[in-house]
């Protein structure tokens, strides 16, 4: 079964990962200064309301047999905006530290989501990457430290109404940035180096990968809130849109908790949710876990969670830190 796609689009999504497959590292060297043709960045100008802090726990496999796990390897960064007319959106930032991360590891994400009257805003952003095992991770590395150029990868896409239109572009600079180093890259991705294609939005789409989260997410909590009576959201495929293509969310399974501890952080009354996405397209399936608040300030807030995006890689985020900053 074809995973790619699909890990593609979790991984800088979101809801939360680690590395990317990208179709090709051919891009421009970046021109130090050069904002002329800066593209704009989806919910930056909402009302920010919410802002979430999570720290990265990974594991690796060198071999089938083993796994060899480390804490504290990188972070995540969720914001939560609003503004007028019911407009919402979100920001995610997620990658490893490579000062702390097994094998020097350093793929990171950004994902950028607008869900307003006129339609949906979505841009993406990450290291590219195809590796398929964790030597090749460790190979690709080392050949962009003496290649001297580091690729990163940009997803633009924009609907309204029924239609849409979406880019992909690359860009090379000089330093191999990592997720700390998010507002040096942004000014640089450029929208003149990247051709367009239109195309018409699948039936039944409504919005980007977080904010489906976030809707699947608030239904379950006010199921569980309203004491657990009408019909669940267990089962309800929801679809989303990534790169133009359509794929499926679902909620496969939940569980109440009263309580949860993950690496040292104690939570109360969260919901164990198991999630499955599918690439309506392929048929490629991923599966993940996510742990979110049903009461008080984390009423819908992703507490935990944990994937493998690759066979040799497993992610973990635990939420470290509450409020607005």
């Amino acid at each position: 079964m074809n995973k790619r796609p699909v890990t593609a689009a979790l991984l800088i999504a979101a809801g939360f990962a680690l590395a990317v497959s990208a179709n090709g590292h051919a891009g421009r060297r970046a021109e130090p200064g050069r904002v002329a043709d800066r593209v704009s960045l989806p919910a930056r100008h909402l009302a920010l309301v919410g802002d979430r802090r999570y720290t990265m726990h990974a594991g690796v496999r060198p071999l089938l047999v083993f796994w060899i796990r480390r804490d504290n390897v990188g972070s995540a960064r969720v914001q939560f905006r609003e503004g007028p007319n019911g407009a919402r959106g979100w920001e995610m930032t997620v990658g490893s530290d490579p000062n702390r991360a097994p094998r020097r590891i350093n793929r990171w994400g950004y994902l950028s989501e607008e869900k307003n009257a006129a339609g949906i805003l979505l841009l993406g952003v990450m290291k590219a990457s195809d590796e398929e095992s964790l030597e090749e991770a460790k190979g690709s590395i080392e050949r962009e430290r003496q290649a001297g150029g580091f690729v990163y990868k940009a997803i633009r896409s924009e609907v309204t109404g029924d239609s849409g239109r979406t880019a992909i572009s690359h860009v090379s600079v000089d330093q191999d940035l990592s997720y700390r180093e998010l507002e040096q890259l942004l000014p640089l991705v450029s929208a003149d180096d990247a051709a367009q294609r239109a195309f018409r939005l699948p039936p039944g789409v409504r919005g980007g990968y977080l904010g489906t989260i976030a809707e699947i997410v608030n239904a379950s909590v006010a199921w569980h809130r309203s004491g657990r009576t009408g019909p669940r959201i267990e089962g309800r495929g929801f679809k989303y849109l990534y790169n133009a293509n359509p794929y499926e969310m679902t909620l496969t399974e939940s569980k109440h908790r009263a309580s949860a501890t993950f690496k040292g952080h104690d939570f109360k009354e969260i919901v164990e949710g198991q999630f499955s996405v599918t690439n309506q397209k392929t048929g490629g399936k991923t599966d993940f876990r996510l742990d979110f608040g049903t009461a008080g300030d984390l009423a819908g807030i992703p507490v935990h969670v944990v994937w493998k995006p690759k066979w040799w890689l497993e992610v973990e985020l635990v939420l470290d830190q509450v409020g607005v900053y």
